[in-house]
């Protein structure tokens, strides 16, 4: 069976952490696992953080609220993102968020994959 059309499992906890500046990252699935489909991190960031504006000229981007509050920036348009929100930010579009009061939970899905790698090896 290709790799593409095959189920896959993976176990709640069995993923190792990394840190990435003052964000953690745990890397679900990755685009090896998904015959480079998508990527989707869990990511734990502080409040007051968040990256810089930048663009993804490869890549969709959405983000899923899993627990506490931020202001995404994409494009012209701002969002007050909670739990349970999601945010498209369609390829090579311009984009940012901060995280307001308490650290922030969400998920951040790449398609395709690949993202990943970048903070995996920053350097």
């Amino acid at each position: 069976m290709d790799s593409a059309n095959r189920p896959l499992h993976i176990p709640s906890g069995s993923k190792p952490t990394y840190w990435f500046r003052e964000h953690e990252f745990r890397f679900l699935a990755s685009a090896d696992e998904t015959s480079g489909t998508y990527s989707l991190m869990e990511i734990v960031s502080p409040s007051d953080s968040g990256p810089i504006a930048h663009v993804h000229e490869d890549a969709e981007e959405a983000f899923y609220g899993l627990d506490g509050d931020l202001t995404f920036h994409v494009g012209e348009q701002s969002f007050e993102v909670s739990t349970g929100d999601l945010v498209h930010v369609p390829r090579g579009t311009v984009h940012y968020f901060t995280v307001k009061e308490r650290p922030a939970k969400y998920l951040a899905l790449y398609a395709p994959g690949g993202e990943e790698r970048r903070f995996q090896d920053p350097g």
